[in-house]
């Protein structure tokens, strides 16, 4: 399944369920929870993480669980493999700049958020490198893009 398909799969799964994250955010925050699992060795529960609430309330939305888990799964399967398969789901390359910054902004910001989901992992516990790389998904993470675009943007 190309990236596109993945991202439009994601979006319809989570209208259906009548969420309205950006799919490049909850991409973002599979990833950044693969990390935080790495670095703790806990699992994460990516619906409690996307929306919270009872197991009751978790359980009408198991279509779209099994899709994160499956998600997480073939997105671990990938990074570990450490091959150049791996890509940020993003919108297509060929939306407005602002869009795309936006898609970038969000998956940002749930990259940090899987990331950092429990007080086991800081920014700065990281690694030099790594909290250096954190940082400046933080900084990427409130990018935002004026509404005239310009060459130079």
């Amino acid at each position: 399944m190309s990236n596109i398909e993945q991202y439009q799969q994601i979006e319809s799964s989570l209208h259906l369920a009548g969420l309205f994250q950006p799919s490049s955010e909850v991409h973002g925050l599979i990833v950044g929870s693969i990390a935080n699992h790495m670095l703790t060795s806990k699992a994460p529960n990516l619906m409690n993480l996307l929306i919270g609430g009872t197991e009751e309330q978790l359980k009408e939305h198991e279509p779209l669980q099994e899709l994160l888990n499956e998600i997480y799964r073939d997105t671990s399967e990938t990074m570990l493999e450490n091959n150049d398969e791996y890509q940020l789901l993003l919108v297509d390359a060929d939306a407005q700049l602002s869009v795309r910054t936006e898609s970038l902004a969000d998956w940002c910001r749930g990259y940090l958020f899987g990331l950092l989901q429990n007080d086991s992992v800081s920014i700065d516990q990281l690694p030099e490198e790594g909290s250096e790389i954190a940082r400046d998904i933080l900084a990427i993470s409130e990018a935002s893009s004026s509404e005239e675009e310009t060459e130079e943007d």
